[in-house]
Parts: structure tokens; C-alpha cells; sequence
């Protein structure tokens, strides 16, 4: 590129700097396209991945820990790691608000404290340096979110004490140093980038360390979510074949249970007819489930009242089945046979019936 060649785009340069760039149509031409991006981005996500089905919240369950959306997973395990700090992690309100708070000002004084006014990347070091440790520090922090503290496993002193240096020191220390770093005018880049790069190297290989010495999860209990109308109501009938069938009968026609210790005799109305299906909704029949009816000696079968009860979801499926199998407003779809027909002179058996 000889020196004519480099005069014209300078001065191009420079009538493009003194005429800016408008905010109508220039900036809301780029927000638009950005934005219809983002838009096709969902749309494909919704058609092709789609959210894995859970099941419907259930308050009575005990043993659901809750956790943060993966968005929030940083800030869950900072706090942890806050709370392990001997007294002072016992000041919740400290992480909670001060700290945030601080990184807010931050934030608010870097471009007091950075007053250079190109906006080439090269010259920017500090606040370059700043936003990539927070950001390392955000992957990190949620990468080591499923780490639990403490432990009775014999790495676990190791395991915690790296996850603190990692965490929440090697970070602290490097922000310190970068700010020293940005009111000392005599400081070279080269030092600010030395140290960026420095502490994110720091910190990726304590997590890599961290998350190789962390022990393998326990494997979860596989839940079966019926997700279809069809497979809601085999999972209501096998429910009820076998919490409701000994004193109901197979199809709720029973008015006088037999057979049930201190039941005997007991007189109860038809659960399949008009008067209790026309009478009583969804909600107050699944309330009439997971109560029970002391009065008329039906058990509860909630978990929130009987700990070897049902979930929410279950009494919803129990509630799907009576209605469409007994409520002649619903029209029944088409079930699958639950086993596959016998042929001539077949015997039935455990592997295929």
C-alpha cells in the first residue's frame, strides 16, 4: 500500500468520523437484524430441541432440592464458597448485597479510571483485562456448581481448599493488582496482560483439577413422565389398580367394600357414576386423593400426609383416568392393549404377556 493510497482512506476515515453514525437507520438497522437473528435462533431451538419434559411441582415432596437456572448457577456457587469463609461467610448480606454492590461501582468507575479515548482493543488493556476475568470466573463458577463443599471422601480438604483459591482468591488478588496496575500511569500493558492471562490460566486449571478429583454423582432415580393423553391414563389405571381397586373395585362401581380390614361392610357411594363425576372437579377430586376422607376412613394418599403416598402428578394421572374412562362427557381415545393378544393355544408368559 503505497502513502497516496493510505492519505485516502485516512481522510475517508475521517469524513466517516465527523459524520457518525445515526442512530435512524444506521443503529436500528443492526439491532433489527441482530434481534431477527436471536429470533430464528429460538424458533429453531423450540422446533428441533425443544425442554425436556419434568414433572408438575409437587410441595409435599421432601426431597427436591431446588436450584437456580443455569444463568444464576455462578452467583448459587459463589455464595457457597462465601459461606466457607471462616465468621465472615456467616454475614450472608455481605455476598448478597455488598459485594455486588461493589462490583457495580466497578464497573460504573472504569472509565474514570481507564481514560483513554480510542477504542482500539489493543489500547484497553485494563478493562479488557477486568471483563475477561469476570467472565472466566462466570464459566468456572458454573462449571463447579454441581462440586459440593465439604464431604467425608479423602480429597475433600484438597477439593475445598481449591475451589476457595480458585473461586474467590486468585480472582480478588488479580483485580487488585489490575487496579493498582491502572492508577499507576507508569504501568506497562504488558505487566496488566501478564497478570490477566496469568490468573485465567490459574484458573482454568484448578477447575480442570477440581472437576477430575471431584467424585462421580450418585446416578439419579430415574423418573417416567407421561407426556401423552394415552399415557397418562395407563399411568392413572395402573395407579389405581393399585392404591384405589381393593375397596373402589376395577371400576369404581363398588358401594360396599369387602374384604378390607376395618372396612368391612362399609358402606361408600359408586366413584364411576354421575353424582360424584358431574358433581366434583378435577381439583376437589384430587384434594378428595391426597386428603383422604378420615371421616369416611379413606387414607390419605398424598405425600404431604402419608409419606408412601403419591405425587402431585400421579393423583393428576388417577384423576385423567377416572374421567376418561368413566365420564361419558369424554370421549376415551384409543388405547393401546396392555399385553399383546394371546394366539391359538398360546400359553402366557412372563417375557412377552
Amino acid at each position: 500500500m503505497n502513502d497516496e493510497t493510505k492519505k485516502q482512506i485516512n481522510k475517508r476515515y475521517e469524513r466517516e468520523l465527523e459524520k457518525g453514525e445515526r442512530f435512524w437507520p444506521d443503529s436500528i438497522f443492526k439491532d433489527v437484524i441482530m434481534a431477527l437473528a436471536i429470533f430464528v435462533l429460538l424458533v429453531l431451538l423450540a422446533t428441533f430441541v425443544g425442554v425436556s419434559p419434568d414433572p408438575k411441582a409437587d410441595p409435599s415432596d421432601s426431597s427436591y432440592v431446588p436450584r437456580p437456572e443455569w444463568y444464576f448457577l455462578f452467583l448459587f456457587k459463589f455464595l457457597g464458597l462465601y459461606g466457607q469463609i471462616p465468621l465472615l461467610g456467616k454475614i450472608e448480606w455481605i455476598a448478597v448485597v455488598v459485594i455486588p454492590l461493589i462490583a457495580l461501582a466497578v464497573l460504573t468507575l472504569l472509565p474514570f479510571i481507564e481514560k483513554s479515548q480510542v477504542r482500539y482493543y489493543g489500547k484497553r488493556v485494563l478493562p479488557i483485562s477486568i471483563m475477561g476475568i469476570f467472565v472466566v470466573s462466570m464459566v468456572q463458577l458454573t462449571l463447579l456448581s454441581d462440586v459440593a463443599t465439604g464431604g467425608s471422601d479423602t480429597l475433600a480438604p484438597l477439593r475445598d481448599a481449591l475451589q476457595t483459591a480458585g473461586g474467590l482468591i486468585i480472582p480478588l488478588l488479580a483485580y487488585i493488582a489490575l487496579f493498582v496496575m491502572g492508577l499507576n500511569l507508569k504501568s506497562s500493558t504488558k505487566t496488566m496482560l501478564w497478570t490477566a492471562g496469568t490468573t485465567v490460566a490459574l484458573m482454568v486449571v484448578l477447575t480442570a483439577v477440581i472437576l477430575v478429583i471431584n467424585p462421580a454423582p450418585a446416578a439419579a432415580e430415574e423418573i417416567t413422565i407421561a407426556t401423552t393423553l394415552e399415557e397418562q391414563i395407563i399411568a392413572g389405571q395402573d395407579l389405581y389398580s393399585v392404591h384405589c381397586v381393593e375397596c373402589h373395585g376395577d371400576d369404581g362401581s363398588t358401594t360396599k367394600i369387602e374384604g378390607v380390614e376395618g372396612l368391612e361392610g362399609k358402606e361408600v357411594m359408586a366413584i364411576n357414576g354421575k353424582d360424584v363425576l358431574y358433581t366434583i372437579n378435577d381439583a376437589s377430586m384430587a384434594e378428595i386423593i391426597a386428603y383422604g376422607r378420615p371421616d369416611a376412613g379413606m387414607n390419605p394418599f398424598g405425600k404431604a400426609y402419608n409419606p408412601e403416598g403419591v405425587s402431585r402428578a400421579e393423583i393428576d394421572y388417577m384423576v385423567i383416568f377416572m374421567r376418561y374412562m368413566w365420564d361419558d362427557r369424554f370421549e376415551k381415545p384409543q388405547l393401546k392393549p396392555l399385553f399383546p393378544p394371546l394366539a391359538d393355544g398360546e400359553v402366557p408368559s412372563y417375557d412377552v404377556h
